[in-house]
């Protein structure tokens, strides 16, 4: 049993090493890795300035078939809110209030 678990312990370096030349490869292709924004650089733009005008966060979100949490990321990306797991509830009230 010792030796199929050094063959596998094996197996499984090789396989890893593989994948890791393959990523390497495809970023330099300029591939991106994993899921794909929302919201496109425009759509950013215009929702920060709906939210800036007054709309709410819901309205906004609904506006560009998208989730509330999207648009909250949106916001504590650009620096309008800052958001610890803490202070999310507050920062919620007060984003809400707007």
């Amino acid at each position: 049993m010792t030796v199929f678990a050094g063959i596998a312990e094996f197996e499984h370096a090789l396989i890893r090493e593989r994948t890791s030349a393959g990523r390497v490869v495809a970023k330099q292709r300029g591939v991106r890795f994993g899921r794909p924004q929302k919201l496109n650089a425009e759509q950013c733009t215009l929702a920060l300035r709906l939210l800036d005008e007054g709309e709410s966060v819901n309205e906004v979100a609904k506006s560009f078939k998208v989730h509330g949490s999207t648009i909250y990321r949106l916001l504590a990306e650009s620096g309008k809110i800052h958001i610890t797991p803490y202070r999310v509830a507050f920062e919620l009230e007060r984003i809400s209030a707007w």
